[in-house]
């Protein structure tokens, strides 16, 4: 990969499948997985360097993902905290993704998930301290570096009663490929990226939610298509919204099917936000989806792959 870095006031030159930094590349956040009880060697690193995103497995030596800095955005999916000073009650959240205490607790942890998004797909998504401060500090290095981000349309969308057709406007250049698929077809087609699968807490039994990069689409326990909208014309209203803790749920809530294992695992304590999230499409509503886990961050990440994929200026 090549480009002009103008604060730099020179041309760069990167590998974007070797993990070592070239001139100039700074790291703005890393974290390294280790492995092993008696000698440890590194498994896995994450890295965000002023010209990049890379996740690098050390075990085969290979890339699980890698996007120039200046095409991606972060969005943070997911935001949690706990106390680990005791049981507090938490009333809010601020703008800036931080908890809103009845009373100011001795320590609380700041986490969730951070969703890595360039050409309009989902790259990799991962577990972080305090997600909404380092999408903050992110946006600001591409910022400063380049600018407000200004999205040229990827791809191009066609529709034929059932059939909707999804082409790139630049064959060959990075982001999906073409895509002709059924909007009625309970399978996903071939080269038809998944964005979520929202199921609920306690597995498939009540159906499941598909949203790509093509449709938005709803099957039932029996795996029939409930309702099937294209993306570019869904649009999500989130309804509702509380923070609430983990132990006073009394139903089940929807999140995304590879949470299923984690969320199992949170104490009684995390508190996160739940709320209700309605599908519109030509100004009527489609679905609604009742307790999604952390709402703002399905919208925000919807949002962020629309504007991507159809051209627009993300806010």
């Amino acid at each position: 990969m090549r480009f002009w870095d103008e604060k730099a006031g020179k041309q760069v030159e990167i590998d974007l499948s070797n993990p070592r930094l070239a001139g100039g590349e700074e790291v703005l956040w890393r974290y390294v997985e280790h492995k092993g009880l008696t000698k440890k060697r590194v498994a896995e690193e994450r890295v965000i360097t002023n010209y990049r995103i890379f996740d690098y497995d050390h075990e085969r030596g290979e890339m699980t993902c890698a996007v120039p800095l200046m095409n991606a955005d972060l969005v943070v999916t997911l935001t949690m905290f706990r106390s680990e000073s005791g049981a507090v009650n938490l009333v809010g959240v601020s703008e800036d993704g931080e908890p809103v205490f009845d009373f100011a607790p001795v320590d609380v942890r700041n986490f969730g998930c951070i969703a890595v998004v360039a050409y309009g797909v989902m790259n990799a998504e991962f577990l972080v301290e305090e997600p909404a401060k380092l999408k903050k500090l992110i946006d600001a290095v591409k910022r400063a570096r380049y600018g407000e981000p200004v999205y040229e349309p990827l791809v191009r969308v066609s529709r034929e009663g059932s059939i909707l057709t999804v082409e790139p406007v630049n064959p060959g250049y990075p982001g999906p490929v073409g895509v002709r698929v059924d909007l009625y077809q309970p399978e996903l087609a071939w080269g038809e990226l998944s964005i979520r699968r929202l199921v609920e807490s306690r597995g498939e039994r009540d159906g499941v939610v598909f949203i790509t990069h093509c449709r938005v689409f709803g099957l039932s326990r029996d795996r029939d298509v409930e309702y099937s909208i294209p993306l570019v014309d869904a649009e999500f209203l989130v309804e509702s919204v509380e923070p609430m803790r983990k132990g006073r749920l009394k139903s089940p809530v929807m999140l995304n099917h590879t949470w299923l294992e984690f969320y199992g695992k949170l104490s009684k304590d995390t508190y996160f936000r739940v709320g209700d999230v309605a599908v519109l499409s030509g100004g009527s509503i489609v679905a609604r989806w009742k307790n999604v886990l952390d709402p703002y961050g399905l919208k925000n990440l919807v949002d962020t792959v629309k504007a991507q994929l159809y051209g627009s200026r993300f806010e």
